[in-house]
């Protein structure tokens, strides 16, 4: 007896513990900076924030983060959950890491040379996908519809923006196969329970319709074919068919339902 009230205060310490961790990872990182700007630019990143004591406290926001999944994970299945969102929150934290290093290099302020211009950002981005494929695990489109569209949308978003700083039309058709797999939330021709939920819908319509209202002008405009090297340079890119992206943009626009993504995603395979 005496063992299995030792056991359940046990883990009933680790699991506030571990709580505690995630919150202030939370808190540090709405607050979070590069640790890796070059020494002759901090002075301009200092200015940002009201102390030196400051900027080191929020690096600590991934150690937090890290150490709450630790001990989430160390618990099993008990808190298979609390893990799968702390795996959530280190892939967001990765992502603001990302938009930062491009937001650093488009300001001039990341000296880059060569290949290895965006190699920081890709890593972070790589760090952020591990996480929310983590994340996915758990959060299923059958068991978490809500959370699994959610992490859709961050996958979509992240690429969507790599795609911009890199010129690459093969991030761009990574954000729109993140959005397609939404269909598996609900079986081709079913009602879907997430229509009903209107906030999520409008945000997952209106960022589907405006990526494919990206790609219908780059094909029109001609961009497709003058990055044709990157298009030959990568087995995962290819030109996409001008007419096939304006349909389904026309598709988006009229659909009510998630269960129509099925017929996009068809469409996109044709």
């Amino acid at each position: 007896m005496g063992s299995s009230e030792d056991n359940s205060l046990h883990n009933e310490v680790h699991t506030q513990l571990a709580h505690t961790y995630l919150r202030l990872g939370m808190l540090l990182a709405n607050e979070c900076i590069l640790d890796d700007v070059p020494a002759s630019n901090q002075g301009k990143v200092y200015s940002n924030v009201r102390s030196k004591d400051e900027l080191k406290s929020t690096m600590s926001a991934g150690d937090a983060f890290r150490e709450a999944l630790f001990i989430y994970e160390s618990l099993g299945l008990l808190r298979k959950q609390e893990a799968a969102f702390s795996h959530f929150q280190l892939a967001s934290f990765h992502k603001g890491y990302c938009l930062k290093v491009l937001d650093l290099e488009k300001k001039h302020m990341w000296p880059s040379k060569g290949d290895n211009k965006h190699l920081k950002a890709k890593w972070y981005a790589s760090l952020a996908d591990k996480h929310w494929k983590k994340a996915i695990d758990f959060y299923g489109p059958s068991t978490h519809p809500v959370m699994y569209i959610n992490i859709l949308l961050e996958q979509a978003a992240l690429s969507s923006d790599l795609s911009k700083a890199f010129h690459s039309i093969a991030m761009l058709e990574a954000s729109l196969l993140h959005l397609l797999d939404g269909r598996h939330v609900v079986q081709m021709g079913e009602d879907c329970e997430l229509d009903k939920d209107s906030t999520i819908k409008s945000k997952f319509w209106n960022q589907l319709q405006s990526l494919l209202k990206t790609m219908v002008s780059s094909s029109l405009s001609g961009v497709s074919n003058r990055a044709g090297a990157s298009c030959t340079s990568s087995p995962a890119a290819r030109c996409w068919d001008a007419c096939k992206v304006k349909d389904m943009y026309l598709m988006s626009l009229k659909s009510t339902s998630f269960s129509q993504l099925h017929a996009m995603y068809k469409l996109w395979l044709s």
